[in-house]
């Protein structure tokens, strides 16, 4: 039998240039699925780089990127083989701020 949660990384938080979230551990999963929707209306795109550490203080890129949409539009990213805790890192356009709803549904 697997197990699997839902969590909320962001909701509501101005994100600007370099912002964070808060780290997730999920050192237990097999697989995340993490779902970005704008909870304002901009109309600025930008992306949320995923990043992994094995202690929740280093951090480095994963790679994998998840796309932040104009206005309330939903996107999201699947992840395998992540390591243990799990955020992400902001690039928004210079001077641009936006909000959203950020959660992380993992199963393993």
């Amino acid at each position: 039998m697997l197990t699997s949660t839902v969590a909320t990384l962001t909701r509501g938080e101005a994100w600007r240039l370099d912002d964070v979230s808060e780290p997730y551990e999920a050192g237990w999963a097999l697989e995340a699925q993490l779902f970005a929707r704008g909870l304002d209306d901009g109309d600025q795109q930008g992306k949320a780089h995923v990043q992994v550490s094995p202690d929740g203080i280093r951090w480095c890129d994963e790679g994998s990127t998840l796309d932040l949409l104009p206005g309330d539009a939903l996107s999201f990213l699947r992840l395998r083989e992540f390591g243990h805790f799990i955020r992400l890192r902001v690039d928004m356009p210079e001077g641009v701020e936006r909000a959203f709803l950020v959660t992380i549904a993992l199963k393993g």
